[in-house]
């Protein structure tokens, strides 16, 4: 018992797919609802493993396929009699389905209405200015927004030491950080209340904060206002508690400035984010927590935060917010990122800043606006549990722009549709509403052209079969009884001298791919029969040829009905150019012998070249006769008996292919040595 459960083991440990769904269901088991583990090597490890033996072979599998399935399906398209209808019937399923679209983005779905109901204004707890920004007056955008809160004497005590809390996580460009133009902007308007002292601060999660700073361009920045640029990853620390205790953390070790400043403000990004589902002026003191005690990137704030549960990491965000408190705060929202941020999303123009006070009020207008309900949000209705804010848009008073005009949903990081105002479907639709109108209405006007053309198409032909091989000769025969001019029969015959050439190439190409796997079959039977290949990598290999064989033999019947109708046209043509030889008149300054030997001469040419494609076509056909072809046909269906056996390891398939791999090489070699003897 023992030895048959060691051998099943074995045997799964052997066995790559199996391997590949482990480790792929362990990969959804842990990452499916927290994209954000995929970073851990556990995981990273899973997902490598997954590709490597499960999900490529799919692929491969899947597009070695599509090498035979497509081109079937296109040829069986092109040679339909049904050709056109079916072009008609799905140029005008798309056209509905566009139009559907189209009218349903517009017309139906309504986000503004769920949106109008719940900003609606029931009592003022705290207040949000919205306002719109010009890069060239981002200073005076910025001071409006201010004034709408009372101004800036209100929000800074003249003489007061200010902090400044960009969000420089890394060094990557807006809006994955914070443009020192608006912190220079912001510099400019805390300097009328004359502050004893600004810092600008972080602590980046990735790199060196100072490092990033300079090349950012804070640097220069800093130079020119005279003010102090601090890494709040290093420096003197001190211990700062909660008051009865966090939801994570009862109390963190922070910069000494970060206790001494009279005013905090937090100068976050417009972004959504893979694990807090969205980062704004709160999510950015996640940069408060020095690295030298907390680890890079914040290790230590991301594995206790797993260890409680703390899932989205509002508890460690607002543990940060409950021991230095934002007395303001201002989200960049000039250019957003959207979809798998904080750093591989992509940007969205709003051109918009918002400001308050109430750090939770602020985050939630800028969520609502993203299109993500604030109640839902697990930082901001944590936040307000905890006292930091209001996150009920009923106790927002927003001021400056309106909400249903600067509405702009984002799409979401993986996982997080459920915090969002309305599905991600309808989300998108939403956003491309007007860019749905295009393709509808250009969908329409190719039905419409096309209905036009095959409606013609039809007056013009007495066969209403206008797609099919029968309705071409009728097209030939009509020509034959309306057209005499010799120019019009001398395009005809060079037309039909390009399918011959082109149809006969290929027609010779898959007869020698025929001949070819067949000396490989036969040549495997031998292997098989004596014993130097196993029964089961004999059957692999067979069905990788069967599948060449088969298509290569369909292409084959396919051609030669082609050809045999070229040839039939091609003597049709010959007929049609004898007979208006004879009845063709010539100037009567000629003389008749004249006249007779010009037609003669026509008459010889033309007929030439008729004949010249009619023999060139039979030559082909007589390369692969119709006994050799079911020969072939047979051999194949008479070795393909069976099912491929189980319980063959690895290292047996991998030798088998070497094996097979190089005795078919060999017969290639033999064949086109053949193929070059036969030639010379």
């Amino acid at each position: 018992m023992i030895s048959k459960t060691k051998n099943l083991a074995r045997s799964i440990a052997d066995n790559a797919i199996v391997i590949g769904i482990v480790s792929f269901s362990w990969l959804l088991f842990r990452s499916g609802t927290k994209p954000s583990r995929i970073a851990y090597p556990c995981q990273r490890a899973a997902a490598t493993t997954s590709y490597t033996f499960l999900l490529y072979p799919i692929v491969a599998l899947f597009a070695n396929l599509s090498k035979t399935i497509v081109p079937r399906a296109f040829s069986a398209v092109g040679h339909s009699p049904r050709r056109n209808s079916i072009i008609l019937v799905s140029l005008l399923s798309f056209s509905l389905l566009f139009s559907g679209l189209t009218i349903y983005a517009n017309f139906i779905l309504n986000p503004m209405g769920t949106l109008s109901e719940r900003i609606k204004l029931i009592e003022r707890l705290a207040s949000v200015s919205v306002v719109r920004v010009e890069d060239d007056q981002l200073e005076e955008s910025l001071d409006a927004a201010m004034k709408y809160l009372g101004g800036i004497e209100d929000l800074v005590p003249e003489g007061s030491k200010v902090l400044i809390k960009p969000n420089i996580v890394r060094f990557q460009a807006p809006p994955d950080t914070i443009d020192p133009i608006l912190v220079k902007a912001l510099i400019n308007i805390l300097k009328r209340r004359n502050p004893s002292v600004i810092w600008v601060a972080d602590g980046s999660g990735e790199g060196n904060t100072t490092e990033n700073f300079r090349s950012l361009g804070y640097s220069p920045v800093a130079e020119e206002a005279g003010v102090e640029l601090v890494d709040l990853n290093h420096g003197e620390l001190v211990e700062v508690s909660l008051p009865g205790g966090g939801t994570v953390f009862d109390g963190f070790m922070l910069n000494r400035i970060l206790v001494e400043a009279d005013v905090f403000i937090s100068v976050a990004c417009m972004k959504t984010h893979s694990t807090a589902v969205v980062t704004l002026g709160m999510k950015n003191l996640i940069g408060l927590a020095p690295g030298s005690v907390y680890g890079f990137p914040k290790a230590e704030l991301h594995d206790r935060a797993e260890e409680k549960g703390d899932d989205y990491m509002a508890g460690v965000i607002t543990d940060l917010c409950t021991a230095r408190k934002i007395d303001l705060a201002i989200i960049d929202g000039r250019v957003g990122m959207e979809g798998q941020g904080p750093h591989d999303g992509d940007p969205v123009d709003l051109g918009l800043m918002i400001v308050g006070r109430d750090p939770v009020a602020t985050d939630s207008v800028a969520s609502i606006i993203m299109g993500f309900d604030p109640e839902e949000v697990p930082t901001l209705s944590l936040g307000e549990e905890r006292g930091l804010g209001t996150n009920d848009l009923h106790k927002i008073e927003v001021k400056g722009e309106n909400l249903e005009e600067v509405f702009h949903p984002f799409i979401c990081a993986q996982g997080h549709d459920s915090f969002q105002l309305s599905p991600r479907s309808e989300t998108l639709l939403h956003q491309w509403r007007n860019i749905l109108i295009y393709p509808a209405a250009a969908l329409w006007a190719s039905t419409v052209l096309l209905v036009f053309f095959l409606r013609r198409s039809k007056k013009g032909s007495k066969n209403p079969l206008s797609g099919s091989q029968d309705s071409r000769v009728q097209r030939r025969l009509n020509a034959f009884q309306t057209a005499t001019p010799p120019s019009v029969i001398e395009i005809s015959i060079g037309q039909l001298e390009d399918y011959a050439e082109n149809d006969v190439k290929t027609f010779r190409s898959h007869v020698r791919k025929v001949r070819e796997i067949s000396a490989k079959l036969e040549e495997l039977k031998r292997m098989l029969d004596s014993g130097e290949l196993s029964e089961n990598m004999y059957r692999m290999v067979m069905d990788e040829l069967g599948t060449q064989l088969s298509f290569s033999v369909g292409e084959i019947l396919r051609l030669r009905e082609r050809l045999e109708m070229v040839k039939a046209e091609a003597k049709l043509e010959w007929a049609k150019e004898k007979i208006n030889s004879e009845d063709s008149g010539m100037p009567g300054a000629l003389e008749r012998t004249e006249r007779d030997a010009f037609l003669s001469q026509r008459l010889y040419s033309s007929l030439h070249r008729c004949e010249e494609v009619v023999s060139k076509i039979d030559s082909a056909l007589s390369v692969l006769t119709i006994e050799e072809e079911t020969s072939i046909i047979e051999r194949y269906i008479s070795t393909i008996k069976g099912k491929i056996s189980p319980g063959v390891s690895s290292a047996q398939i991998e030798k088998g292919k070497e094996v097979c791999q190089h005795r078919l090489k060999r017969i290639s070699e033999k064949w086109a040595s053949t193929r070059r003897d036969s030639v010379e």
